[in-house]
């Protein structure tokens, strides 16, 4: 089995950032690694790869840690703040008289999205569709 490879300084600042304000706010909230994992859909552990910088934040993660630690994203991740605000501004221009089944308008407003928050709103629209067909 091979060691993981570090994280790169950028995003181990991130999972740092998030350490402090976890470590500064978590008994104040009565939050555990359990409470996290429950909210995340992930293991207890997985948490603790989040939060000690092993595993890298992305955007589904990091709004768990930012809504239940009550602090806006961009307190622990500038770069995820990004991505969500690009994605929100992309729904926005949607509404705003862009075709929603335009190919070129969806893919632009995906272009600048990390590979792990597509994947994450990939499998967030397949939740989607699935619970409509219940």
């Amino acid at each position: 089995m091979s060691k993981k490879k570090p994280l790169s300084p950028e995003l181990k600042a991130e999972c740092d950032a998030l350490k402090g304000i976890w470590l500064s706010k978590k008994r104040e909230l009565r939050l555990k690694n359990s409470v996290i994992a429950e909210k995340a859909a992930i293991s207890d552990p997985a948490v603790s790869l989040y939060i000690n910088g092993t595993n890298a934040l992305n955007l589904r993660i990091g709004t768990v840690f930012s809504e239940a630690l009550g602090v806006d994203l961009g307190a622990f991740s500038e770069r995820l703040h990004a991505e969500r605000n690009a994605l929100v501004h992309g729904v926005g221009q949607s509404k705003k008289g862009m075709a929603e089944n335009d190919p070129d308008s969806i893919m632009s407003m995906l272009d600048g999205l990390s590979d792990e928050s597509l994947l994450d709103l990939a499998t967030s629209a397949i939740a989607l569709v699935n619970s409509r067909k219940v």
